[in-house]
This record gives structure tokens, C-alpha cells and sequence, in this order.
């Protein structure tokens, strides 16, 4: 599944739950994707309204998924930090 499947799921997702002010307010920016795990930014403090919709997502594109969370980070270097361990 590529990056824009991902990301208009989450999109779509966040609208459903939260509406447009809420989607607003969360400000996904960027989304990174390696293998079967992915990277999503969000505004600091939002970060429950996106582990929310990444609960709420059961297809894309007609395939089951199953989203949950390993890690929330204040930034992107502890984060690297952490996926590079040998454990995941």
C-alpha cells in the first residue's frame, strides 16, 4: 500500500471522527512509510485524535488493516533511535 493510499485514509478517517475543525486542528503533515510501519506527524497535544483514527481504520483500498501504536515522540531523531533497535 503506498503513502497516498495511507494518508487519504487517515484524511477520510480523522474527517468522520473529529469533522474538518478537527482534521484542521491535528495538522498532519507528513507521513513516512518503510516495509509495514509508518510515520505520521501531527501538531503536539493532537496526538490521541490520530491514534484514535488509526484505530477506527479497518480497509484501504479494500484490504484489512490494523494500525497501533509503538511510539509517540517529540521528535524525529529518538524516534529513529527507537525503530533502529533490533526488537522491532
Amino acid at each position: 500500500m503506498d503513502w497516498k493510499t495511507i494518508y487519504s485514509g487517515f484524511i477520510k478517517t480523522l474527517t468522520n471522527l473529529f469533522g474538518e475543525f478537527g482534521l484542521a486542528r491535528v495538522e498532519l503533515r507528513s507521513i513516512a512509510s518503510k516495509d509495514n510501519l509508518i510515520i505520521i506527524r501531527c501538531r503536539r497535544g493532537e496526538e490521541h485524535m490520530v491514534r484514535c483514527a488509526a484505530l477506527m481504520l479497518t480497509s484501504m483500498d479494500g484490504q484489512p488493516v490494523k494500525a497501533r501504536t509503538l511510539r509517540v515522540s517529540g521528535t524525529l531523531k529518538s524516534l529513529k533511535r527507537f525503530l533502529s533497535r533490533d526488537s522491532i
